[in-house]
């Protein structure tokens, strides 16, 4: 129980607050990887077909001598559409894995924000021992709210390629193990 008695929330500011600061940063975050960055892996197959022929095209392009075998020229050309389109799927699922952590750092920003500014008395909101879910937690059931029965982000759930990944939900008993809160949040 914080020293200042029954907690009480600024539910005008608040509410005001969130709409206007932080429910804007999540889609802005989804309209970037959505409309500005996947477009660009958009016809990966394509190009990966355009390269084996075009190495084809190459092979048969060069003199011969009569003695090439053209199932060598077209396990080449298929290896080199290959080399085009593995590492680039790589690369595109790495940036979708990039983004749900940012998602959840933003969230996890928000949450710690609000956790600093509201929660916490104002001589607290600089102690970084205070700075956990776990503690947020305990302090919200003082109003009574208890953030332990929201939905979970299950082991299961992630970004899937086509980018449907709108219904993640956390884990908040995992925050305490995995979030590098004294570093992030020490300059809100």
């Amino acid at each position: 129980m914080s020293s200042r008695g029954k907690m009480s929330l600024n539910a005008h500011f608040w509410r005001r607050y969130f709409r206007t600061q932080f429910q804007p940063e999540l889609p802005a975050l989804t309209d970037v990887l959505e409309n500005r960055i996947l477009p660009s892996f958009a016809g990966l197959e394509q190009e990966a077909e355009k390269v084996s022929k075009d190495a084809w095209d190459a092979f048969m392009a060069m003199p011969g001598t009569g003695d090439e075998d053209f199932s060598d020229f077209a396990d080449e050309a298929e290896q080199a559409g290959v080399s085009h389109y593995v590492p680039l799927t790589g690369i595109r699922q790495g940036i979708l894995n990039f983004f749900a952590a940012a998602l959840f750092h933003c969230f996890e920003q928000q949450v710690m924000l609000f956790h600093r500014r509201e929660i916490l008395d104002p001589f607290e909101e600089n102690n970084e021992k205070l700075f956990s879910f776990n503690e947020f937690r305990t302090r919200l059931k003082e109003v009574p709210i208890d953030i332990s029965s929201f939905p979970r982000l299950g082991g299961n759930t992630r970004a899937s390629p086509s980018g449907e990944y709108r219904n993640l939900r956390v884990n908040f008993d995992q925050c305490d193990q995995s979030c590098s809160k004294t570093r992030i949040w020490r300059s809100i």
